[in-house]
Order: structure tokens, then sequence, then C-alpha cells
């Protein structure tokens, strides 16, 4: 139902669902013909202008810092966060490409690969890591699973 049939004359109506439906395809159609530099540059937007949008609806410096802490505490956001799950979506994914590209590529590791030889309880400790921009340990982290895959490859068949 449109906003219009529910009674607020001001505000356009809705898309029809069959539109956004419409609409969803076309978007999954193109992201699906990305060259790799076009997925890297839409991600990296998504993910920088999730970020500026967190830093608007939050501007104390201190309350910013407790909700990094937090998530790298608990790898869990905080209630109050102002964080929609959209943003969530593409902080994490700039994230993942970053890693990637920076660091797990350098040591020969794909993400995947490295998130199944990662103990859970590693998670909220790298999510905390990659928040802070500690990209040393990260890829210390990474050049240790790639060492041990190597030493003992049975472990990994």
């Amino acid at each position: 139902m449109s906003r219009e049939r529910a009674g607020d004359g001001f505000a356009p109506p809705l898309p029809d669902d069959e539109l956004t439906e419409d609409m969803n395809e076309k978007q999954e159609v193109e992201q699906e013909q990305e060259t790799p530099e076009e997925k890297q540059a839409r991600v990296l937007k998504a993910h920088s202008d999730a970020i500026q949008k967190w830093e608007a609806d939050t501007p104390d410096r201190a309350e910013q810092q407790a909700i990094v802490d937090h998530i790298a505490q608990t790898g869990e956001l905080p209630e109050g966060a102002k964080l929609e799950p959209s943003q969530v979506d593409a902080i994490y994914d700039g994230y993942v490409q970053h890693i990637s590209n920076n660091i797990l590529a350098d040591v020969g590791l794909d993400f995947e690969t490295w998130m199944n030889h990662v103990d859970e309880s590693e998670h909220p400790v790298l999510m905390g890591l990659a928040l802070k921009g500690d990209w040393a340990t990260i890829h210390h982290h990474a050049a240790r699973v790639k060492d041990q895959m190597r030493r003992r490859p049975e472990l990994y068949l």
C-alpha cells in the first residue's frame, strides 16, 4: 500500500512490490556483470558512505570508541549503536575486501579459506583488530595460518 493510499497526501507513493522486485533483479544482473575493479569500487564506496553516515549520526568520539570497543570485545553491536543493518553489511564487506586484497593475497589466502582456519573464539578479536585498523596483527595471524597449512597439510584435507 502506498503512503498516499494510507492517508498521507504529502508523501510520494512507495513502489509496488513487483516494481521493487524488478529493480532488485536488475541490480543483481548489473552486479553480476561488474568487473572486479568495479565491484571493489562499489564495495569501498558503500563502506565509506556507511562509516560517514554512522560518524554523522554518532558525532561523539567517546561514544564511537565505546561502540568499537564493545564490538571488539563481544563481536556484537551494542544497543543504541545507531547503525542500520545495511550499514553494518557495507562496513563488514569493506573490511572483508580490504583484508582480502591487502593482507590475505600477500600470504596466498582468500578470505573464506582464512576464516575456515580461524577458531570461532577468535572472531570477535579479529573484528576488533579490523575496526581499530590493526592490519599488522591481522597480517601476522594470516601468515601463521598459511604457515600452519604448509607444515601440516594433512589437517586441511
